[in-house]
């Protein structure tokens, strides 16, 4: 998509500003790859980078990049990530590509995070559009179905797609879609999930966001801060 691509590079553009980067976090997903393509074109300067995933970490190979493991909680000095929906007040739901995880520890670890999306993933609530997906240690898989289910919650246990059997995260974990609906109160929602005894995350994300870069239909590209667009 030509506005995903509009926004990358606006990223790259705003990013300028902190060059060198010492320590470059990255999630997952295909923003995130085209953002890795687009950084090597633009000659941004990085020094290392950090990943969320496996399947990440095989893009920046492919690239000729090397990364390293974020290891005994090495700070990161920008994160950058994308988003399966974003609501007004910045709140996000993510974890489509199944890192969700090891995202919300990276981006937890980084001084700036940085996310990416079009406009299509805006919405008033979230749940609107995606479920919501949460990661389950596989002995509680029975127990946290139970609890949805007493919640009253439609879920999906995730298949894999090339193989028999269930999708596996990078930390051994299964992934649940919960079929939310809009959702009023986010963080309620996220605290109520993770409770739930075998349950790892979820796909919430609440207060993370330093800047959202938006790119839009039309050839506009919005750049939101906590304080405001810029």
């Amino acid at each position: 998509m030509k506005h995903k691509l509009l926004a990358v590079k606006e990223t790259i553009k705003f990013l300028r500003r902190y060059e060198p980067i010492e320590v470059l976090g990255v999630g997952c997903g295909s923003t995130v790859k085209l953002f890795l393509e687009e950084m090597i074109k633009e000659s941004l300067k990085v020094k290392n980078i950090v990943t969320a995933s496996y399947d990440t970490s095989l893009k920046l190979h492919e690239l000729g990049l090397r990364n390293y493991e974020t290891g005994m909680g090495k700070e990161v000095d920008v994160y950058v990530d994308s988003a399966d929906e974003v609501d007004k007040d910045l709140n996000m739901v993510k974890g489509r590509g199944g890192a969700l995880t090891r995202e919300k520890v990276l981006a937890s670890l980084s001084r700036l995070r940085v996310f990416i999306v079009t406009e299509e993933k805006l919405v008033s609530k979230l749940g609107t559009t995606k479920p919501v997906p949460i990661e389950v240690v596989p002995y509680a898989l029975n127990l946290v179905i139970k609890e949805l289910r007493r919640l009253g919650f439609k879920y999906e246990v995730r298949a894999s797609c090339n193989k028999d059997g269930l999708e596996i995260s990078d930390n051994y974990g299964f992934l649940i879609n919960v079929f939310t609906g809009p959702i009023d109160n986010p963080l309620k929602l996220h605290e109520t999930l993770k409770n739930i005894p075998g349950v790892i995350e979820t796909g919430i994300f609440v207060g993370f966001v330093d800047v959202l870069v938006v790119g839009f239909r039309d050839g506009r590209v919005s750049i939101i801060t906590k304080g405001g667009s810029t």
